[in-house]
């Protein structure tokens, strides 16, 4: 009786500091995700660029939510990383990437992420509660984009 949703989020943010740099700090994934991803409870490396992605639980009408799943990170040349889904028995993924492009005040970040869940809840509660979900994990992602863009300002 469960059914899927799936969101996308996309945002951007200026990065003060050239190209190279801005690579540099977010292939730092535990200090770039784990340390702003404000939503995730554990941001956990497995090795290989791989990781545990465990979101804080959601709660609603008596229903609690855990999104859990793994991912590869994989820079692709000097202004791409991607998120890459991995296969697991959790009933969530995420693929994405962010891209970088020089301007004159430093680097355009562009972060593009869907995340694909399914909810433990019956069909009929899907119109009601997709818009709810959809909402909610926008906001983790929203203040993640503000974590991270204040992390390169300071």
């Amino acid at each position: 009786m469960a059914f899927n949703v799936a969101i996308t989020c996309r945002s951007s943010f200026l990065s003060p500091h050239p190209l190279e740099k801005t690579m540099s700090l977010l292939a730092d994934y535990e200090n770039s995700i784990g340390n702003n991803f404000k939503g995730l409870e554990t941001f956990k490396s497995l090795g290989a660029d791989v990781y545990e992605w465990v979101f804080k639980k959601l709660s609603y009408g008596g229903y609690d939510l855990q999104i859990r799943f793994k991912t590869k990170l994989e820079q692709q040349g000097a202004d791409l990383i991607k998120i890459i889904p991995i296969a697991t028995d959790s009933k969530a993924s995420l693929s994405g990437y962010w891209r970088m492009a020089p301007n004159s005040q430093g680097t355009q970040v562009n972060f593009n992420a869907k995340l694909i869940g399914e909810l433990p809840l019956p069909g009929l509660m899907k119109p009601m509660i997709e818009p709810i979900a959809q909402r909610e994990v926008q906001k983790i992602f929203d203040q993640y984009i503000i974590h991270v863009s204040d992390s390169f300002n300071n």
